[in-house]
């Protein structure tokens, strides 16, 4: 369901920046996407900053350590939002077209961004990736080994991706089984 009013939902964290100590935390709340900058104290403990809010109607989902955040937000006369990325505080800027819905372009959904700019997620219900902000997305299931012994019918969601490229998701073996997790390995 929907998020309940006056709360905030987080999301993904980077790691500390060795220069400044600070972390970035990224999420929404009152249906705004939000990043907040965190510290540690002497102690370990964090210390949370104030929220800026990155686009009101939106939900922030992934961030690196280069200053790249992914997530949604309503532009233009998108129905249902657009799959976007925020560079360095920048504005929201839209990820390639992936399909149209009802006569709209629809973005699809980004769920995590790894240093190199590497974006997964999903469109028009499927996993993929995109090589970065300006790139057509790539579906994961193209990868997919076919026929009566392979281990994935459909691959449904990327949610994370590391350093290395390797990203996780979930899938499906058939209809009305069980949604099993995947990891792809790039070559």
């Amino acid at each position: 369901g929907n998020p309940l009013p006056h709360r905030a939902y987080t999301n993904a964290i980077s790691n500390e920046d060795d220069a400044t100590g600070l972390i970035t935390v990224v999420g929404w709340s009152n249906e705004n996407a939000v990043k907040w900058t965190v510290i540690l104290d002497d102690f370990g403990c964090p210390v949370v900053g104030s929220a800026t809010i990155l686009h009101p109607m939106g939900a922030a989902t992934g961030v690196n350590n280069t200053g790249v955040i992914c997530g949604n937000a309503l532009l233009g006369a998108s129905a249902g939002g657009d799959g976007v990325v925020w560079v360095n505080g920048g504005p929201a800027e839209t990820l390639a077209p992936t399909y149209s819905q009802w006569g709209n372009p629809r973005k699809g959904w980004p769920n995590d961004v790894n240093d190199d700019g590497l974006i997964v997620g999903y469109a028009l219900f499927q996993a993929c990736l995109w090589p970065n902000k300006d790139a057509d997305p790539i579906l994961l299931e193209d990868f997919l080994s076919k026929g009566k012994h392979a281990t994935f019918s459909s691959l449904g969601n990327a949610y994370a991706v590391n350093k290395s490229g390797e990203i996780v998701g979930h899938g499906s073996i058939g209809e009305n089984l069980p949604s099993p997790p995947f990891l792809a390995v790039p070559d």
